[in-house]
């Protein structure tokens, strides 16, 4: 059953990739290479889609603190942005995809130069850190995919998406029974 969230879900997507990385870390989550269906999200993968996109940092809401001092231990460093934690997640053997619209997209034709720098270098980090990135023309889904759980709605992985704007998410935990249809 999905749960719809139009509140606070900047914390339960934080709640979710950092579990994740808590879970590559201390080897809970098994990679997907051998799962029977190919077309199916592996348990390896984490997927962030969405056409606007910013490095969206971990600084206004506040994490139950065993979680962050259990991410924090096990990873040696704190998660105070999105390309800190996905690159750590790459690093922790999860199979990071990251899709947004590129640069020159209609939808970006207010961005200044300032901001597309911040988007260019940010898309650039992640793909040195091992991190697949795909731009397309065509999307306008907001996905987040993790082994936890699943949301999708109205949200951007921005600032504005996740703490400004008025947005629907719905969340489906993996554990759910019936997921994978």
């Amino acid at each position: 059953m999905s749960t719809p969230l139009t509140d606070r879900f900047d914390t339960v997507v934080w709640q979710y990739l950092m579990l994740s990385l808590y879970g590559f870390k201390r080897r809970i989550v098994k990679n997907g290479q051998d799962s029977p269906d190919a077309d199916s999200v592996s348990d390896s993968e984490i997927l962030i889609i969405s056409p606007w996109i910013s490095d969206i940092e971990n600084k206004k809401m506040k994490l139950r603190l065993p979680l962050a001092d259990m991410v924090s231990q096990v990873v040696g460093r704190e998660m105070k942005s999105l390309t800190i934690l996905l690159i750590e997640l790459a690093r922790a053997g999860a199979k990071v995809g990251l899709m947004t619209a590129p640069l020159d997209h209609p939808y970006k034709r207010d961005f200044n130069e300032y901001q597309k720098s911040k988007e260019r270098e940010m898309l650039e980090r992640l793909s040195k850190r091992g991190v697949q990135i795909r731009l397309s023309e065509t999307n306008h889904a907001k996905i987040i995919s993790t082994p936890v759980g699943v949301m999708s709605g109205s949200a951007n992985i921005t600032d504005n998406g996740f703490y400004i704007n008025t947005e629907l998410m719905n969340l489906v935990p993996r554990n759910e029974r019936g997921f994978d249809q």
